[in-house]
């Protein structure tokens, strides 16, 4: 939910044009509905319950096509250590910049969840963490380059059972 608040605050026109343009297929599809409402009333209630439908799913399409191609980043998980006499948990990390453009900040989620082998427990794991930690970058990373991140997270209870999973978000 904090990456929807975070990328609608940062914006670019890429998204504008993106999200006018599901809004007007939105449209489109909710007058289509109406017309045929009246004369086809099945076809016109499908059509009416899919225009809703492109809203929410074809905003979230047009934020990871963007995320894919023109704010790709990568994070790559270099070290993971929990400090003996704390609750903490050191870690490395490299963001790589793969875009064309300069990132001025980025927002690394990370989850910890029980490990399994089974694919659907994984899915269901992730779901439903143990802990979610937050990690705001206000560091400009240029395009083609990486940014070293060394940060100790605190208040981590983290062991060989469990696995850190992470998603980030560059603007």
């Amino acid at each position: 939910m904090e990456f929807l608040k975070l990328y609608f605050q940062n914006l670019s026109l890429y998204d504008y044009i993106g999200i006018a343009i599901v809004s007007m297929v939105f449209l489109l599809l909710f007058i289509l509905s109406l017309i045929l409402l009246f004369k086809k009333p099945f076809v016109g209630f499908l059509i009416f319950i899919l225009s809703f439908l492109v809203l929410p799913l074809g905003i979230f399409g047009v934020k990871e096509f963007l995320n894919q191609t023109l704010r790709k980043s990568e994070f790559i998980i270099k070290k993971i250590k929990p400090l003996h006499f704390s609750n903490s948990l050191l870690l490395e990390a490299k963001i790589k910049n793969l875009s064309k453009i300069n990132f001025n900040q980025c927002f690394i989620e990370l989850k910890i969840i029980k490990k399994s082998n089974s694919k659907l427990k994984n899915f269901l794991f992730e779901l439903k963490p143990l802990q979610t930690k937050m990690i705001y970058l206000y560091k400009p990373i240029s395009k083609n380059s990486s940014y070293t991140l060394k940060k100790i997270l605190d208040n981590v209870l983290y062991s060989n059972s469990k696995k850190l999973i992470s998603k980030i978000a560059c603007y």
